[in-house]
């Protein structure tokens, strides 16, 4: 009978610490709290939109470079135009130009691209 105690004591003390390092393995502790591991969100590099004012470089069906002023300076920078990019008028190089874009995976994808002169709705 008292081997019996033993060994069920044993059993039980051997699933549990089989349970201890399974979720120990399967959940990390961070400064002494267990973490829920979590599947990334795929929009969690976004950035808020933003938007730009400068004059059209160069554009095709997949690319924009507007040049744009700042501190003294003309700066290109470059966007992305895909099929949710809004665009309004005829955006064409030469032209004043405002971008709205936001920045996705370190590139900056044009949401919405019009003539500077052009009312945003």
């Amino acid at each position: 009978m008292k081997l019996r105690r033993i060994v069920l004591g044993i059993s039980i003390t051997l699933v549990l610490l089989g349970v201890g390092i399974t979720v120990a393995s399967t959940v990390p502790a961070v400064n002494g709290r267990t973490e829920i591991l979590q599947e990334p969100n795929p929009n969690q590099h976004e950035t808020p939109i933003q938007s730009v004012n400068g004059k059209v470089v160069a554009i095709s069906k997949t690319d924009l470079t507007v040049e744009v002023q700042a501190d003294g300076k003309s700066d290109p920078i470059d966007f992305v135009i895909d099929e949710n990019t809004k665009t309004d008028g005829d955006i064409k190089p030469g032209i004043m130009a405002t971008v709205d874009y936001q920045t996705k995976d370190n590139k900056k994808y044009a949401t919405h691209i019009m003539p500077a002169e052009a009312k945003k709705p």
